[in-house]
């Protein structure tokens, strides 16, 4: 008969394992947006894909588990004058949208921030495209409650966004 330290640890494992998700090597997917040139990796398992903007501006999938978001997307910068003049409205709409702001980073052509919106985490990273007269972006919105389970697919998906040659910037 098993021990119950034998059935707790194998619990916990279980537990980690489930945790983990997407988040290990080998089960995340490339997406690139041929408009904006927005390229990420998304898991490749327990998100749906949302249908497409008829504009071709990004793409937006939601976790199967627990309802979170991931966006990846490309704009036209009409929104200011220079790339910190975005920064600064970005910051302020997502503000005025009820985020709380709890995290903010920046540096040459990117910026990062992140907060609550109530029980919703909200990571946002965004990146100056086409020589500043574009972005593309990252957007994570996720329960407050699974957010053990999402730090690494934000953490990797952050990390792989980039800009790469599109239709914008010809």
């Amino acid at each position: 008969m098993a021990s119950g330290g034998v059935i707790a640890r194998a619990a916990f494992a279980a537990g980690a394992l489930a945790m983990t998700g997407a988040a290990n090597a080998g089960e995340w997917s490339p997406y690139v947006n041929p408009r904006f040139g927005a390229a990420a990796e998304i898991p490749s398992e327990g998100f749906t894909a949302d249908p497409p903007p008829e504009n071709g501006d990004g793409q937006r999938w939601t976790s199967d588990e627990d309802g979170g978001t991931i966006a990846v997307y490309g704009a036209y910068q009409v929104l200011a004058d220079d790339f910190e003049g975005y920064r600064s409205f970005a910051l302020e709409s997502a503000r005025e949208s009820g985020v709380k702001i709890t995290y903010e980073r920046r540096g040459q052509g990117w910026f990062v921030y992140s907060g609550l919106d109530g029980d919703t985490i909200v990571y946002e990273r965004v990146e100056e495209a086409c020589g500043g007269d574009a972005i593309v972006a990252i957007r994570f919105d996720y329960p407050k409650s699974a957010k053990r389970r999402w730090d690494k697919i934000v953490k990797h998906g952050a990390e792989t966004l980039e800009a790469r040659p599109s239709e914008a910037c010809r």
